[in-house]
């Protein structure tokens, strides 16, 4: 248990104050005894992965830290067993190697296997709970090991049980997936390939052309969420808004949204941001919106977390004033009030 360790180093954002208290946990056995601490210290938890999908403010998280080291990759069949900790994209490697379909389209999306599960984390047409079929996790609140079934996970668009009402309640312990030794490529967002390498390879020099090379640039990925509209909302757009359907249709989402299954439809943030309101390389301090994939907010090397913060609030502003849409963060801000 370490005290005072600076968050920026590990998140890919490089940003983030001080932990109060840090530790790094290889099994559920730690994971008990640093979960103890926290609550003899009557102190708050954050379960950290590898700080790909995050912004740390700059005053850091008064609490403790815990970062699992969850380890183990296997394959049965078509079926995948990931341990949490495990970097995503080297496992995404492996089942490709292994002539698995299904996760190729998730292909150099950083970050952990938990990661993919927290934010059913989606690109170019596949969502992970296209995939997941179970999720083995550690209840807090029960203190006891279980297991969630997809339909317990409650996916929807970058959502899950993780990041929503049950939020802090459950450390992921490991992944179950189903894949498939027979398919074709999803083409759907318009990469394409002939072949189940030849598709992760082309996502890969797709996302490094947007900028979305965590080593080449600091950033946390996408901040901005896709849009989730209705037809009507839809209807006072410019003429030729991208749309894309909302696919599988989700009852819960439509009747948040007060709409009908089938009448809400997906558009892209980037568009929003660019095509419409010319927002390609906004800065301010150190944060700038990438002008190579407009939605990543991206850390020019000095950049505070209050800079980002500033970015996004001022890129939402200008895009609702334009659209009437207000745009969601996609990072979880972890230490602002």
């Amino acid at each position: 248990m370490r005290e005072n360790v600076l968050l920026r180093d590990y998140t890919t954002f490089h940003i983030g104050g001080p932990a109060r208290y840090f530790v790094e946990v290889k099994n559920l056995e730690e994971l008990k005894t640093a979960v103890a601490f926290a609550k003899e210290k009557k102190l708050p938890i954050l379960i950290m992965g590898d700080g790909s999908n995050m912004l740390v403010s700059d005053r850091g998280f008064d609490g403790v830290v815990i970062r699992p080291n969850f380890r183990g990759f296997e394959i049965d069949g078509e079926t995948v067993r990931i341990a949490a900790s495990e970097n995503w994209d080297a496992c995404a490697q492996r089942i490709v190697a292994a002539g698995l379909w299904g996760i190729e389209n998730l292909s150099f999306v950083p970050g952990t296997a938990a990661g993919l599960a927290i934010q059913n984390v989606g690109a170019y047409g596949t969502q992970a709970s296209d995939i997941i079929e179970s999720v083995a996790v550690y209840d807090l609140k029960l203190k006891a090991k279980s297991y969630k079934l997809k339909a317990d996970c409650k996916f929807e668009y970058r959502r899950s049980v993780f990041n929503t009402e049950e939020k802090g309640r459950y450390v992921i312990l490991s992944l179950l997936l189903k894949l498939s030794k027979n398919s074709v490529p999803n083409t759907s967002y318009g990469v394409k390939a002939d072949s189940l390498q030849g598709m992760r390879e082309a996502i890969i020099a797709t996302r490094k052309s947007k900028g979305q090379d965590t080593s080449e640039y600091w950033s946390a990925g996408s901040f901005f969420k896709n849009p989730i509209i209705t037809e009507k909302e839809y209807a006072t757009l410019p003429p030729g808004t991208p749309r894309y359907p909302v696919s599988p249709p989700d009852p819960l989402l439509s009747i948040r949204r007060g709409a009908l299954a089938g009448e809400l439809v997906k558009v892209p943030a980037g568009y929003l941001l660019d095509k419409i309101c010319h927002l390609k390389g906004l800065a301010i301090g150190g944060a700038k919106l990438s002008e190579l994939q407009v939605i990543n907010i991206i850390n020019t090397g000095e950049a505070t977390a209050q800079d980002v913060l500033n970015l996004f609030k001022k890129a939402r502003k200008i895009v609702y004033q334009k659209t009437g849409i207000t745009l969601e963060n996609e990072p979880e801000l972890v230490g602002f009030e």
